[in-house]
C-alpha cells in the first residue's frame, strides 16, 4: 500500500473514532435518585435560625459570656420539654403561667455568669428547680456558687440515685478535693 492509502485510512478511522466519542459524551445520562435527609449541618443552621427568630433568645446568648453561649439553645429545648417557657415581655412561664416579675434574660445572666456579688434575680428558685428537673451538666453552668450547690455532674447523680433506689443502699460519692503540692520538701534518692 502506499503511504497516501495509508494516511487516508488512518484518517477515516480516527474520524470515526472521534464520532462514536462525541455521541458517547452527548448522549443525556439516566437520572439518579437520591433521596435528601437533613444533615446535623442543616438542622443546626435551621436552629440558628430560629434562634435568630425569637428577638429573647437572641438577647439571652448575646448577654451571656461567648463560652457559654453555644449551651443555650440546647437548655431551652430541654426546658421547652418540661413546660418551662417566656412569654412575648420575656417573663418566664410554667405551663403557661406566667411567673410575675421574672425576667429570662435576667435567669439566664445570673445562671451563665460567675456573680461574686449581687442578688439572685426575681423567681430565681422557681428557674433553678427546672434547671435542677433538665439535669444539665455541670460544665454548662458558669456561676461557680450554683455548681457547686449541684455538687457533682447531675447526669452521674442521676445514675447514682437510680443505683441507690435498686440497691436500697446510700451510697456517698466524694467531693472532689484539689491536691496540694509541696515543692519546699523534696525527697531526693541517693544512688
Amino acid at each position: 500500500m502506499h503511504t497516501h492509502t495509508k494516511a487516508k485510512l488512518l484518517y477515516i478511522y480516527i474520524s470515526q473514532l472521534l464520532l462514536k466519542y462525541q455521541r458517547a459524551i452527548n448522549e443525556p445520562k439516566p437520572p439518579l435518585r437520591v433521596t435528601i435527609e437533613d444533615s446535623k449541618e442543616q438542622v443546626q443552621e435551621e436552629s440558628k435560625r430560629n434562634t435568630i427568630e425569637d428577638p429573647i433568645l437572641r438577647d439571652i446568648i448575646l448577654s451571656i459570656p461567648a463560652n457559654f453561649q453555644k449551651f443555650i439553645p440546647p437548655i431551652v429545648e430541654k426546658l421547652n420539654t418540661r413546660s418551662y417557657d417566656w412569654n412575648k415581655y420575656g417573663e418566664l412561664t410554667k405551663d403557661s403561667e406566667i411567673i410575675k416579675n421574672t425576667n429570662v434574660i435576667d435567669l439566664f445572666s445570673y445562671l451563665m455568669r460567675n456573680v461574686k456579688k449581687g442578688h439572685e434575680p426575681n423567681g430565681f428558685s422557681v428557674f433553678w428547680r427546672a434547671i435542677t428537673e433538665i439535669k444539665i451538666p455541670t460544665r454548662w453552668i458558669g456561676n461557680q456558687k450554683l455548681v457547686e450547690m449541684l455538687g457533682d455532674d447531675t447526669i452521674l447523680d442521676e445514675v447514682q440515685k437510680e443505683y441507690t433506689f435498686e440497691t436500697s443502699e446510700r451510697v456517698n460519692t466524694p467531693k472532689r478535693k484539689k491536691r496540694k503540692q509541696n515543692f519546699s520538701k523534696k525527697k531526693w534518692k541517693e544512688f
